[in-house]
């Protein structure tokens, strides 16, 4: 693609079958985040396409018609991947708390919601 603006060349990725694209990325983030523990027919459970296509059309570049599919620029791919890897560890994170597994509060100092390991010690 060529920049007008800019008289340079701008490298983008044009998604051409969003399910298959999204699926995609959500293997690579399982694989990349959770060493792919989880099995690929679990994984709407954590990450379902709607809500990861919710935060890659904050990427696309154009609007998207039947004879013009959506793309991104190259450059925002790791930005939107880095995103898409948050939604899914706190999708994992909020899992392992709702099994008793973590357990979870906000710290205020930290202005953030921390985790560790649930003490699954029992005094029988």
């Amino acid at each position: 693609m060529h920049d007008e603006e800019e008289g340079e060349e701008v490298e983008v990725i044009v998604i051409e079958d969003k399910d298959v694209f999204l699926k995609a990325l959500r293997d690579s983030i399982n694989q990349a985040v959770a060493q792919g523990t989880i099995a690929p027919e679990d994984l709407d459970e954590y990450l379902p396409l709607k809500q990861m296509y919710a935060i890659v059309e904050d990427y696309i570049e154009n609007e998207p018609a039947d004879d013009d599919p959506p793309f991104m620029l190259e450059e925002a791919y790791p930005l939107m991947v880095s995103d898409v890897a948050s939604a899914f560890l706190g999708a994992c994170l909020s899992k392992l708390a709702a099994a008793g597994l973590v357990e979870t509060a906000w710290d205020d100092e930290r202005q953030s919601v921390i985790f560790w390991k649930a003490d699954r010690r029992t005094d029988d």
